[in-house]
């Protein structure tokens, strides 16, 4: 993996966790009559999709992957460190301890919570919001490479449609196609959680997804979640511009959601959005780490602060003692 580039262009955000996330039909809302191409797998494919449509437009880019309460690291998966090499990948893990301190359930995943802490830890100029299995096709990215060259100030761009693939690149016949400049009828369906595009300062200005939201239930249906993110920049007169191109993922077997609506007003985080008030620590040159430090850490690190100033107490008299006996 590289060091990030100060001069990055667009941050690609988006969240996972390695814990086979829709491979197993009995937790999704249908069963699928192929079987789903293993998360992994799909996450290795998304990242090398847009390191190389990147990198084909001659735009300087990273990759941010929010790894939300893991149990194992993504990093640490040889298929996702191997596909990483090479190419500008940062992780940001957040903790089953920091999720405790949150009052989440860290065996849940808080996808959007998850994502608005990608979003501070970027630093690109424009932010493209995804999904860990989603990818731009090559019409897409063509335009995405027009669209960064444009005034983002009053708009965001979503793609023509997307479009759901089988285990062969054939579509599964989900898909969904986003309105335009409506922000009635499929304004938050799969639009802001698949993707957008944007000038940073317009994500920033909002306040990113709606973290209130995401504590009323771990079933509530995204959409809704995505749908508040895209009404928050439509009232304050930034509109959505239908791109050319497809998002396209591959199909898998989601959880069943419940949808509580959009309602037509802001809903603004508060100015600890995405843990900013939280320090992260580094622990690689591309990966850092958002922990939630117990009492009994602190008291372990107190202990053995006092050892090591101790000792050095005790050393410090020796050298003194053997001085003064000459």
């Amino acid at each position: 993996m590289l060091q990030r580039d100060r001069d990055t262009v667009v941050s690609v955000v988006m969240a996972g966790r390695d814990d086979n996330y829709g491979n197993l039909s009995e937790v999704g809302i249908r069963d699928l009559a192929f079987t789903p191409i293993p998360y992994i797998d799909r996450l290795a494919n998304s990242i090398e999709k847009f390191d190389d449509g990147f990198k084909h437009h001659g735009i300087p880019a990273e990759i941010v992957i929010v790894d939300w309460s893991p149990s194992s690291l993504l990093l640490d998966n040889s298929t996702i460190s191997n596909i990483c090499q090479g190419k500008n990948v940062k992780f940001v893990v957040v903790t089953k301890s920091m999720v405790r301190k949150m009052k989440f359930n860290p065996s849940g995943f808080d996808e959007f919570f998850a994502k608005n802490i990608g979003i501070r830890s970027a630093i690109g100029r424009y932010l493209l919001l995804t999904n860990s299995d989603a990818w731009p096709d090559s019409e897409l990215f063509a335009s995405i490479a027009s669209f960064i060259n444009s005034d983002f100030s009053t708009f965001y761009g979503r793609p023509f449609n997307r479009i759901d693939l089988d285990s062969t690149n054939s579509p599964s016949g989900e898909g969904l196609t986003f309105n335009y400049n409506d922000i009635d009828g499929t304004l938050g369906t799969a639009a802001a959680g698949d993707f957008v595009l944007t000038h940073r300062t317009n994500i920033l200005s909002v306040g990113g997804y709606n973290e209130a939201g995401t504590r009323k239930s771990t079933k509530t249906r995204q959409a809704g979640i995505d749908g508040q993110l895209l009404m928050n920049l439509y009232l304050q007169g930034i509109h959505p511009k239908k791109m050319a191109g497809s998002v396209l993922t591959y199909d898998h077997n989601k959880i069943q959601r419940n949808d509580y609506g959009v309602p037509r007003e802001s809903c603004l985080n508060k100015s600890t959005w995405g843990l900013s008030n939280v320090a992260k620590e580094f622990l690689t040159d591309n990966a850092l780490i958002v922990n939630h430090v117990t009492l009994k850490t602190r008291c372990q690190r107190i202990h053995s602060a006092l050892i090591r100033k101790f000792s050095t107490v005790i050393f410090m008299l020796k050298i003194h003692r053997a001085r003064s006996l000459r």
